[in-house]
């Protein structure tokens, strides 16, 4: 071999090998930063305590939360208040989500990803966050799930940890997997409403009028007792299921949407012909007045809820002396509190418009005749010699007595 050609292959050789630890120290660099990433805050020094608004926005749907007047509230719910507890442990995920690994990836794959902004109208457009602190904003883009190799797989809920989810933080340009629990299990604005609603669970008296007419009364002398109708018949048969229904009605009953606000002219209020009005023992009234349902089968629906206990107490009849000013005390204590709790419920139900779905109500609005069992059908009565014990049996065919 002439020295010439040997000289070129040693330098080639010297090329290969420089190459080749070139490509092996920047892949460990890369590997390097990617398992340095792991653990690291998506949105850092997110001040979680100054969030004023939060907006969601999917391909499907837009969730819109915001603290108004010291509370957090749902805009697209005309600010009705919202669940404190759903706001905080959104707020608490966002500010504990972490990166697992980094992700190598150009702007032209973003849509592949689902990591364009969804306030744009391109197809891979993801969920983004916008959290708002004064003038500043924290902006989280949630792509599609990792590991899924085709576009039309099926994607797991926003809320689902360990899924494992890309994203994208474009003041950072952090682009990385996550498996954190993001906290958005439903984007829909009624499931982020705060449902605390009115609530009866030992009632004294319950009225029901329809178009202003009174239809029926039911009473109980003390709790415990079965509700009785007020002027009943002797030929009346109470459904004792029913009357039980709407002893109960009110210690369970949700509402699921808000339909609007009385004192807004663009939620219009429908005609609400029925009034359910219940006492309780402790002094405490509340009225739900209803719409007819809908076309779906929803009925509109106010409340509203009033406090009247007894002016004074009565002592018992062996009570001490040294006991009276201790109890005199307990008794206005426990007063002023059911006034006060009355008076909070009512500001926050009033002016609203609710909305109910049919097994909420359905068993309250009955007339008269609704309380009744319903009356016996041919096909219902026990076939001709029928005996307790033995089903029925051709006429004219008695049973064999049992052996002795």
């Amino acid at each position: 071999m002439q020295p010439k050609a040997f000289l070129w292959l040693v330098l080639l050789a010297a090329l290969a090998a420089g190459l080749g630890v070139y490509l092996h120290l920047a892949g460990s660099r890369r590997q390097a930063e990617g398992s340095g990433i792991s653990g690291r805050p998506l949105l850092p020094g997110l001040p979680v305590n100054d969030i004023t608004a939060v907006t969601v926005v999917a391909p499907e749907a837009t969730l819109k939360l915001a603290r108004k007047d010291g509370l957090w509230r749902v805009p697209l719910r005309w600010d009705y208040p919202a669940d404190f507890a759903a706001v905080s442990r959104l707020l608490l995920a966002l500010q504990d989500a972490k990166a697992t690994q980094a992700v190598q990836a150009g702007e032209s794959q973003w849509a592949q990803l689902k990591l364009l902004p969804a306030s744009g109208t391109a197809a891979g457009a993801g969920t983004e966050i916008t959290l708002e602190a004064g003038l500043e904003k924290f902006i989280l883009i949630l792509g599609k799930n990792s590991g899924r190799a085709g576009a039309d797989d099926e994607e797991l809920p926003l809320g689902a940890a360990g899924a494992g989810r890309f994203v994208r933080v474009p003041a950072t340009g952090l682009l990385a997997v996550s498996s954190a629990d993001f906290g958005l299990y439903d984007l829909k604005a009624q499931s982020w409403l705060d449902a605390e609603f009115i609530k009866v669970t030992d009632v004294k008296v319950a009225t029901l009028e329809k178009d202003g007419k009174l239809l029926w009364t039911l009473q109980r002398e003390k709790t415990g007792d079965d509700l009785k109708l007020a002027e009943a018949k002797a030929e009346d048969n109470l459904d004792g299921n029913k009357l039980r229904t709407l002893a109960n009605a009110l210690a369970w009953i949700r509402f699921t949407d808000i339909a609007g606000r009385a004192d807004i002219a663009e939620s219009a209020v429908p005609v609400m012909p029925w009034r359910y009005t219940v006492s309780d023992f402790d002094g405490f009234t509340v009225t739900l007045n209803v719409s007819g349902a809908d076309a779906e089968g929803k009925f509109r629906g106010t409340a509203a809820i009033l406090y009247k206990g007894p002016e004074s107490r009565t002592p018992a009849a062996d009570e001490k002396a040294e006991d009276k000013a201790k109890n005199d005390a307990a008794f206005a204590k426990k007063q002023q509190e059911n006034r006060q709790k009355a008076e909070e419920l009512q500001r926050k139900l009033s002016g609203w418009v609710y909305l109910f779905d049919k097994f909420a109500l359905e068993g309250i609005l009955l007339d008269r005749a609704g309380l009744m069992k319903a009356p016996e059908k041919p096909g219902d009565a026990k076939p001709a010699g029928a005996i307790p014990g033995f089903p029925g049996l051709p006429p004219g065919i008695i049973p064999a007595a049992p052996a002795p």
